[in-house]
């Protein structure tokens, strides 16, 4: 159940710290958060943003991964296991944590909230004030159709905030399948860059979640790995000046 006043608390505890200038950004290197959204399920979203927080991680970024499921699945899951993660994780229920991670008040922290498969008032609260979302699609003309309802609320949150950037991502792309270059010409009408970086569809990303582990944990040199780190160099090459 969401609290009572809960996204108003949500957008002054989690999203307000990081609504500065994109100027004020870049002088003193405040990082970009992210929103991974998508209002259909089964593309990805929580496996993305695991393996992106991750991958930020691995550069020795410290990252927090805000659960927008209200039900907190993926808090409870990390609970679950003993393989520790080098990222927090915050449910959307536990603002009044927030100010107790490390790099909170040096607004140090790479936040990515993995929002709800439904174009609620959570997804929109979280593009509110982020620098970037991802939208995952998979390779699939359902998919395609699908997105239209999440780019609309994209293009209206861009209206409210300029610096906003948007990005598709292909993702649970077939291995060996060249279905990826004409889903980004699909994409192309509506007008939102596609990362060149693919998420494949791997044994390995299922295995290493059953296993309680991120994939660099799990496959550190495998092509999973290799996607998400691809992802995160691109994510960084990003220019925050311009939308």
């Amino acid at each position: 159940m969401i609290p009572p006043n809960f996204f108003q608390r949500f957008k002054k505890k989690f999203i307000e710290p990081w609504e500065e200038n994109v100027a004020a950004q870049e002088e003193s290197g405040i990082p970009p958060s992210i929103a991974i959204v998508n209002q259909k399920g089964g593309v990805g979203k929580t496996t993305i943003a695991v393996n992106l927080a991750a991958a930020f991680a691995q550069h020795r970024k410290e990252v927090l991964l805000v659960d927008g499921d209200p039900q907190g699945s993926v808090k409870s899951w990390l609970q679950a296991l003993t393989t520790q993660q080098p990222f927090h994780v915050l449910t959307i229920s536990e603002s009044a944590l927030l100010e107790e991670i490390p790099g909170f008040k040096e607004k140090a922290l790479h936040i990515i909230i993995d929002c709800p498969p439904a174009l609620n008032k959570i997804s929109q609260a979280a593009l509110g004030g982020i620098r970037l979302v991802i939208v995952p699609v998979t390779p699939s003309p359902l998919d395609i159709w699908s997105s239209k309802g999440t780019v609309e609320m994209v293009k209206e949150a861009q209206r409210e905030n300029p610096h906003l950037k948007a990005r598709f991502l292909i993702s649970r792309k077939i291995v060996n399948t060249k279905l990826g270059e004409s889903i980004k010409d699909s994409l192309a009408q509506y007008k939102i860059p596609v990362f060149k970086t693919e998420i494949t569809q791997r044994v390995s990303l299922a295995q290493s979640l059953l296993a309680g582990k991120n994939i660099f944990q799990f496959a550190p040199h495998g092509y999973s790995a290799f996607e998400f780190e691809s992802l995160f160099q691109e994510i960084s090459r990003l220019r925050w000046r311009h939308v």
